[in-house]
This record gives structure tokens, sequence and C-alpha cells, in this order.
């Protein structure tokens, strides 16, 4: 055999052999995963997966709503199998991402009809740049019954993306929303002994709440961890004049100092974490029993 024939056989050989370690390291690196834009869809989406897929939050320092990903992080998102948005325009950065259409999931898709409008003024949070919340109130997940919807939604997904598994989806999905029904009645019977009391909520993010179990409630801006300045508590005192407040939702631990002057005013502090980020200890729902705890903790003798 010549050598021109011998060369051309080595580059076939060459040819064949590389198509076929492409194929394969390409299939082996397409594990199955799914990228989320917060902590209550990253923890309903594992409970009804389990360990037979990936769940992709990334460890976000803030306010997963508005937070800016690096290129690096988007890059992982866009290799997901598919990636489960909030809604309600949640995570801004999704906007300008440019991430595979096919792939993306919004979980409000039943319930849109019941998303909550208003508009908030510009303010910050902390040392953050100015901002003002969307006109579409972001935090669902507060109202049991329409995260019960997010997981329907997230369960159909999944199921069509990997119907081989639908038996064990199924299980897991019962198990969920069981326990979503029965925090839902015990929160219920909670504001039911709370009827008749006024919040107002340090920041605008308890509006699906107060609409589930009708509570009265306005919101004003104050973050847990800075302390309000003269013009927040004219605005606070302003508010009171029209809604006196009793009880004051934070979204963390307030100051010792401001939940002191805020008792002076004849104003509990109760702490009622959202739980929009993957919480330090526990999960979704040991974080909403200890909201349901501080609740409880709420007096009525005014």
């Amino acid at each position: 055999m010549s050598n021109f024939y011998k060369s051309l056989l080595f580059a076939a050989f060459t040819l064949f052999f590389s198509h076929c370690t492409k194929e394969l390291t390409t299939e082996s690196s397409d594990e199955p995963s799914i990228s989320v834009v917060n902590y209550p869809l990253a923890f309903f989406t594992q409970e009804i997966v389990g360990d037979s897929v990936d769940v992709y939050f990334p460890s976000i320092d803030g306010d997963p709503a508005f937070w800016q990903p690096s290129g690096q992080d988007i890059a992982k998102v866009q290799q997901s199998s598919l990636i489960l948005l909030n809604g309600a325009s949640y995570a801004k950065w999704v906007k300008n991402a440019s991430l595979p259409r096919p792939k993306l999931l919004s979980t409000d898709s039943n319930y849109r009809d019941r998303l909550i409008e208003e508009h908030t003024s510009a303010h910050s949070h902390g040392e953050g740049d100015d901002h003002s919340h969307s006109k579409i109130a972001i935090t669902t997940w507060l109202d049991p019954q329409l995260a019960k919807l997010q997981v329907t939604a997230i369960h159909e997904a999944v199921v069509l993306r990997w119907p081989e598994q639908q038996a064990a989806f199924d299980s897991n999905v019962k198990e969920l929303n069981q326990s979503l029904s029965e925090f839902d009645a015990t929160q219920e019977e909670v504001f039911e002994r709370l009827k008749g009391t006024l919040f107002v909520g340090s920041h605008p993010v308890f509006q699906y709440l107060a609409r589930r179990y009708q509570l009265q409630l306005e919101s004003v801006h104050w973050e847990p961890d800075v302390l309000p300045t003269p013009e927040m508590w004219t605005e606070l005192e302003e508010l009171l004049q029209h809604h006196p407040a009793q009880v004051m939702l934070w979204e963390g631990e307030p100051l010792p100092e401001v939940v002191s002057s805020l008792e002076k005013m004849g104003i509990q502090s109760c702490v009622y974490r959202p739980c929009g980020n993957r919480p330090m200890r526990g999960d979704f729902f040991s974080v909403m029993g200890e909201n349901l705890k501080n609740l409880q903790e709420v007096t009525m003798d005014q």
C-alpha cells in the first residue's frame, strides 16, 4: 500500500474515532438537570424529582429577585435540561439573558389572572442601588394555594421531560401537595385568631399572604438590619393615622432598638421570612414553621 493510501486511511480512522469520542463525551455530559430562579422553586422541584435529577440554584448573597448572574452562572443555566421561572416578573436578569426558549417554563402559567399588580416608589436595600419593585407582586409562593399551582406546573414539566420516572414523581408530588395543604390549613387557623388585627409590612412582599388570609395590611420600605431614617419614621406615623397597625411583619430579625421604638408606639414586631433565598438552616417547611410560631406569639391585648 502506498504512503498516500496509508495516510488517507489513517486520516479517516482518526476522523471516525474523534467523532465517536465526541458523541460519547456529549452523551456522558448530558446529565439531567433543572435550573431555578429562587429557593422555593428549588425546594418544590427537589421534593418532586428526588435524587434522580440535579436541581441547580446558585449560592446568592441577597435577594434572588434582584440578583445579577455572571457569564459563568448563565452558561450553567443554559446547559440545564429545564429552566424554571417563578413568573410574576421575578428575576429581572432573565429578560436580558440568552436562554433557550424550549427549556423555559414559567410556573405562574396557570394562575396569571390571580397575580397582584401594584407600584412602589424607588428605594434601596441597605447599601444597594435604588430600585423600584415590580408592578406585579413577586412572592407568589406565600399563598400556599398558588404554591400548589406552581408545584403542578413543575410536576407536569418533569413528567413530560422524563416520562419513565412518572410513578416516582406522582408519588412525591402527592406528598408535597399534602404538606402544603396542611400548612395552609394551620396558618389559616392562626390568622383567624388574629382576625381584626391591623398589620404593616416592613417591605412590600406580603401581598399574596395578605390576600390569601384576608389580612388588613399596608407596607413601608424598611430593612431589618438598617436603622430607619427620621423621614421613614414620619412616613410610618402618617400611615398609622389611617391604618393604626398593631403588628409589623419583618422579612428578617429587626434591630432591637427599632423593636423597642415600635413597642412604644403600640406595635409588636413579628418575623415572617418569605424564604426566597436558601435558608442558613432547615428547609422551606421548617422556615414556614418558624413563621407560624412567631405569629402564634403575637398577643391580642393591644
